[in-house]
């Protein structure tokens, strides 16, 4: 006689975070690590979740009736903290960033997200790069210039939107040099933005997590968010699934066009260019002289406008060049391959960032 056996998982989806990037030929991008901050570690065990890793994010897991049952208790944290590690080095160079200043993350939250495409973003639809804020430890101090008639013009706003009370128990005046401290020990961890006559002079994350490799931060609160983005209500747990998308960098391609030359022999100097791809012609500039670090003279050529970084699949993906000389164009044609990442450098003069490859074409 056959037994049937119903098995049903303890353990459902609470939310998960995917990363994406429009670079990798796949969409996904696994060049992110997700992990929940010391703080929300504890936070996870209370509220009986668990945090399983996936390639491109991670998903968090929940008791089902347990889980509810604890999220709308008054004793919950506000939200769940993940810092980013960042595997690949090169992550800026094909990616639509600001390069980071020193002590700089990006910060991502399902409070900014906005939605497209039916996609649940953690940045918003309108930069879709994610707030570039400086981290602080808890020890660490603040202090920027000001007169000491100002202290009532100033204002430090944490992430709930609202202006800290009792200010002077973390704001001092050093008249000698003329500078506000402002003591961050006294503050929780969070997002904060600090306003001088209601001008921002500096947005911050405080976190005990102070971290060399620390990339980003993502935070997941249980309130104060769009409708579409709640977790839960007072009387269901409604799993999300967030998204972290990224754009690829357009960058201005440049072809060192680089020739055997001997001894006698001069640099050949080309006219014109022609230059397409799968049989449509590219916009791209005529070569033009110029010189290499070490002074040697080379010819060039490079887009008229910026073309999109993509993953480069095959060998053979390729594009076509053919030049001119005189009146004559070449019989033979140049197979270009296209710009690694490795080689994207910003113009200081230009500020353009360019795409550089180096081509033999004899």
């Amino acid at each position: 006689m056959r037994q049937t056996i119903n098995i049903e998982s303890r353990w459902s989806k609470l939310f998960s975070v995917r990363s994406l990037h429009e670079y990798y030929d796949n969409g996904e991008c696994e060049d992110l690590i997700f992990e929940p901050t010391q703080v929300s570690m504890k936070a996870l065990k209370n509220l009986k979740l668990v945090c399983k890793p996936t390639p491109i994010g991670f998903i968090i897991l929940c008791l089902k009736e347990k889980t509810f049952e604890l999220l709308n208790t008054n004793g919950r944290p506000k939200k769940l903290t993940f810092i980013i590690k960042n595997k690949n080095r090169f992550f800026a160079h094909f990616s639509n960033l600001s390069f980071l200043n020193q002590n700089n993350v990006y910060y991502y939250s399902n409070r900014i997200g906005d939605k497209v495409d039916d996609e649940k973003l953690l940045q918003d639809k309108k930069s879709k790069i994610g707030a570039n804020i400086s981290l602080y430890n808890r020890n660490q101090q603040i202090a920027f210039s000001g007169k000491e008639s100002d202290q009532k013009d100033i204002k430090v706003i944490d992430e709930d939107g609202k202006a800290i009370t009792n200010i002077d128990r973390v704001l001092k005046y050093d008249d000698v040099n003329n500078l506000y401290r402002i003591s961050l020990s006294l503050l929780e961890e969070g997002r904060y933005t600090i306003k001088v006559k209601n001008k921002v002079i500096e947005e911050l994350y405080i976190t005990e997590n102070l971290d060399i490799h620390i990339w980003g931060i993502v935070d997941i609160f249980f309130d104060k968010v769009k409708k579409d983005y709640q977790l839960f209500d007072t009387e269901v747990i409604t799993p999300q699934t967030y998204v972290l998308k990224f754009e690829q960098r357009f960058t201005y391609w440049k072809y060192i066009l680089l020739e055997k030359v001997g001894k006698n022999k001069k640099l050949t100097k080309y006219d014109d260019a022609k230059v397409t791809y799968e049989g449509e012609e590219l916009q791209f500039s005529k070569p033009y002289l110029t010189k290499l670090n070490n002074g040697k003279e080379v010819m060039c050529i490079e887009s008229k406008k910026e073309m999109p970084l993509k993953e480069v699949q095959s060998s053979l993906d390729r594009l076509e060049l053919k030049l001119k000389k005189g009146s004559k164009w070449l019989n033979r044609s140049i197979k270009l391959p296209k710009p690694s990442f490795q080689m994207v450098r910003p113009d200081k003069t230009t500020k353009n960032v360019y795409s550089t490859v180096f081509v033999y074409i004899n």
